[in-house]
């Protein structure tokens, strides 16, 4: 195996790949398999566990980082300093990886809606000296070493429905106490550190099952036969009565050796590289503004137009993930939503199911989504109308790509199929054609099989079983070569 030392070598390696890659495609007009992780560990050397910042904070349905390192280890699809952007950031992968690539190093921008998202996805990719971070960790531990030696000490508790459900009376006192003291501090970096850390807490001392994404009350029985059970057994005899302060502790020493690990790369440190959140809101890119526990967004406006060499995104899937109500108690302990807002969250995330039956619905333009919604209409014009949203917000979504980024420039698509009802759904491809329709060209499509990436590759009878992912490729270019399914 050739021993990568420069960008030279990374780059040929990569770029042999994808003609091989584009040369089967042409001949068989059919997704190739590919095992992305082998592909990345074997030929690059490059392997991802608990590396850099990855694992700072859980986070529901996490892009598989061996695709985004695929498509950015190369010049094909971006130059070496080009601009990446991920209009579905989520918790940050695209970015992250973006900017640690051990040979192509590029400035990154990231939109996402959901709050927590947005600040995830800034802690993991922002520098900070670990000589003043360390600082910080200090004056905070010893706020709430003082804070737990007085009688009745300042507490900030949100007040929202169930509180007591998912939490015992010392786990909420705890809370609120670390809570407090968080807030005394000066906003900067180190906070939303710390903010990030709380929120990591705030989920490890609840009742809700650490297994399942959505908070999920946790019945120990469930686990009888498991290899899980004593583990579980313990957090449940845990956090009845939890040292919440030593938990903290532990959260916030572990993710600042993370840290120190961005540190280390000198483009990094040195801001020669940089992630920049610059919105909420995929449907209106250069229109975007929003806040990260309480600074305003990186905002770009109109001059992200035509300025992106590459998008690496993965977007939301049909009502197969509940991305909002993942993140509940974190987000109302955050402060980042009240429970009203949190509802609103949900009913502008792309792929809710919170829809209105009085929604009016027209035609998409493309006939295999206007029959699919045709079709899905016999069975309930509720998941009818929840499926046209979604369509229509994602057409919205290419049109907006397609302005902001470059000729001939490349958008990567990580998409998955599901089901409405006992209707399978290809969802890879309605979307293909409907980036068609935005004037994309279909370059090759590929397919990996999901790993245990925090998804919720199973749900009821209307979400299915999410077994693959696509990748689509696509150009930014003029003509409508068909790709093929």
């Amino acid at each position: 195996m050739k021993i990568i030392k420069t960008q030279r070598d990374m780059d040929d390696i990569v770029c042999k790949k994808v003609d091989e890659l584009q040369a089967q495609y042409s001949s068989k007009k059919t997704p190739l398999r590919i095992n992305f992780r082998k592909f990345v560990r074997s030929k690059l050397s490059i392997k991802r566990s608990d590396v850099f910042t990855h694992n700072i904070h859980s986070y529901p349905g996490r892009l598989f980082p061996y695709i985004p390192i695929f498509f950015l280890s190369n010049t094909r699809y971006c130059p070496p300093r080009g601009k990446v952007l991920d209009p579905f950031c989520g918790s940050g992968t695209v970015l992250l990886e973006s900017i640690v690539n051990p040979f192509f190093k590029r400035d990154v921008y990231g939109i996402e809606i959901n709050p927590l998202g947005r600040l995830i996805s800034k802690v993991k990719t922002t520098p900070i000296d670990p000589n003043r971070l360390n600082r910080k960790i200090k004056t905070v531990l010893n706020l709430i070493s003082e804070a737990s030696k007085i009688n009745n000490p300042k507490r900030s508790i949100p007040d929202f429905k169930n509180i007591n459900i998912w939490y015992s009376e010392p786990a909420k006192n705890g809370l609120g106490l670390v809570k407090a003291c968080i807030e005394k501090l000066r906003n900067d970096d180190c906070k939303d550190f710390l903010w990030l850390c709380f929120s990591k807490l705030a989920r490890s001392v609840s009742n809700a099952d650490p297994n399942i994404p959505p908070p999920v009350l946790l019945r120990i029985n469930k686990y009888k036969d498991s290899y899980r059970y004593g583990a579980l057994k313990k957090r449940i005899e845990r956090n009845e009565n939890p040292n919440v302060a030593l938990l903290f502790s532990d959260i916030v020493h572990a993710n600042a050796d993370r840290i120190k690990q961005l540190w280390s790369i000198d483009e990094i440190k040195d801001m020669n590289v940089k992630s920049s959140i610059i919105g909420c809101d995929a449907r209106k890119i250069r229109k975007n503004n929003c806040l990260i526990k309480g600074a305003l967004t990186n905002g770009v406006g109109k001059k992200i137009n035509n300025s992106i060499s590459l998008i690496i995104t993965s977007p939301p899937y049909l009502a197969a993930q509940k991305y909002v109500r993942s993140t509940k108690l974190e987000l109302l302990w955050l402060g980042l939503t009240s429970e009203t807002e949190l509802h609103d969250l949900q009913k502008r995330t792309i792929g809710t199911e919170s829809i209105s039956l009085r929604t009016i619905r027209e035609e998409i333009g493309i006939e295999a989504i206007d029959s699919l919604l045709h079709k899905i209409e016999k069975y309930s014009k509720e998941r009818m109308l929840i499926a046209y949203e979604y369509f229509k917000n994602m057409k919205q979504t290419f049109n907006e790509c397609n302005q902001v980024l470059k000729d001939d420039g490349y958008m990567v698509l990580v998409v998955g199929n599901n089901k409405i009802g006992n209707m399978t759904v290809n969802t890879a491809k309605l979307l293909t054609d409907l980036a068609q329709q935005s004037k994309f060209d279909v370059v090759y499509i590929l397919r990996d099989e999901i790993k245990d990436r925090g998804m919720i590759t199973k749900r009821h009878d209307t979400g299915g079983l999410i077994k693959d992912e696509f990748v689509v490729v696509l150009r930014k270019k003029k003509g409508n070569p068909n790709g093929a399914f």
